[in-house]
């Protein structure tokens, strides 16, 4: 669990009791019901049916992130997609804006993690628990070289980079991150998980 009030020595494994109680995540939308038309698609996306499970994936990120206790962004591009009778950048938990958010200093980190497909942050935002890209069939590359751009305009902060991709894309995410993200994220697989 990630603690940055409490953090332990690295490799050690020590007990931290939580008051709340992590489960799955309720679903009370109908993933159904996302609303994509030809003007939602950009390069990244090859078709609708592509697009649709990416938006899936960050209506379960803005989830997950509730159950924690987050506050979610949510790439400025995607947050107009219709999901249910809500837009996506309105979903209980997602952020309306990064100018408020102090770790954001520069115009450039602002730009870069406006495009981010999802950032977690602490209820106080002096923390972000994770910077999330969901890569599918098309664009690995992409959500690798946004992440590294945040990364090398906030270099201080230290932020996790995670990347939800499905099994079939694991070997070309690492094979791509590894040659990408040198010498910021030193080896993939121990740096930046990849959640399948």
């Amino acid at each position: 669990m990630w603690c940055p009030d409490d953090a332990h020595t690295l490799g050690e494994i020590h007990r931290k009791d939580y008051e709340q109680v992590i489960s799955e995540v309720e679903y009370e939308l109908d993933f159904g019901d996302i609303h994509l038309n030809q003007t939602d698609l950009t390069e990244e996306f090859d078709s609708i049916e592509t697009k649709k499970v990416h938006t899936q994936m960050q209506v379960a990120l803005v989830k997950i992130g509730n159950s924690l206790n987050f506050k979610t962004w949510i790439a400025s591009n995607d947050r107009s997609i219709m999901v249910g009778t809500s837009r996506l950048g309105e979903l209980p938990g997602v952020i309306s804006s990064l100018e408020q958010i102090s770790i954001f200093y520069s115009d450039e980190s602002k730009h870069y993690s406006s495009l981010i497909d999802c950032i977690w942050f602490s209820k106080d935002f002096k923390y972000i628990p994770a910077v999330i890209e969901i890569e599918h069939s098309t664009g690995v590359t992409s959500g690798l070289i946004r992440m590294l751009k945040l990364k090398e305009t906030i270099p201080a902060v230290t932020m996790p980079f995670t990347i939800v991709a499905p099994n079939d894309l694991r070997n070309k995410v690492i094979t791509e991150a590894n040659t990408i993200t040198q010498p910021f994220f030193c080896k993939f697989e121990s740096e930046i998980p990849i959640v399948l």
